[in-house]
């Protein structure tokens, strides 16, 4: 028998993050408190992806933008946007296959789905957030636009087309321990610009 738990701080989600529209797919699964700011959820996404902070980024879900407000935004209040400091991840992701879209970019070209697959009790609370699987090394070592990605890997048909044994290891593999490494660290293992 399903249990029901209650969001609130006595749960953990895992959550898996995927960029879309790649034909080999890149993505993450980690476990996060479910009442942790969107703010912190952005920075554990930034690590687990390889990515910075020093890049605009923000989720989107139902035509509503949630970003790092900044103090020069003389245009916040016209438009539908929320400061992402003053959202938890359980006030978007409330039942499982809930999701929200990330965008990272200069043009917000990398997007990635964040869907909640599980939600648990929670065993320790405090707990730094952790990555249980993924799929793929980080994009951004290889390019710094979704499309420049997306042309590096279109000359491998396969995993097992890739002659190069160094090669294959470097784009085909994940690093969940340096991943986890990270996301001990201070805010997440970003450096704030």
């Amino acid at each position: 028998m399903n249990k029901r738990y209650l969001i609130s701080k006595t749960t953990e989600y895992e959550l898996k993050v995927m960029l879309r529209g790649l034909r080999f797919p890149v993505w993450r699964r980690f476990i996060v408190q479910s009442d942790l700011l969107l703010a912190d959820l952005a920075r554990i996404i930034l690590t687990v992806m390889g990515w910075t902070d020093d890049v605009p980024h923000y989720f989107e879900k139902n035509g509503t933008k949630y970003f790092r407000k900044t103090t020069d935004d003389l245009y916040w209040d016209t438009i539908n946007e929320v400061d992402f400091l003053q959202v938890r991840i359980h006030n978007l992701l409330e039942q499982r296959t809930d999701s929200i879209h990330f965008y990272y970019g200069n043009n917000s070209d990398w997007i990635c789905e964040v869907e909640l697959k599980f939600i648990r009790p929670l065993k320790n609370p405090g707990h730094k957030p952790r990555v249980i699987s993924g799929n793929m090394a980080n994009p951004s070592m290889f390019a710094s636009s979704y499309q420049q990605y997306k042309d590096f890997i279109k000359p491998f048909a396969t995993e097992e087309t890739v002659a190069d044994p160094q090669l294959k290891e470097a784009v085909f593999s994940f690093d969940k321990k340096t991943c986890n490494a990270l996301l001990c660290l201070r805010n997440f293992g970003q450096i704030r610009f």
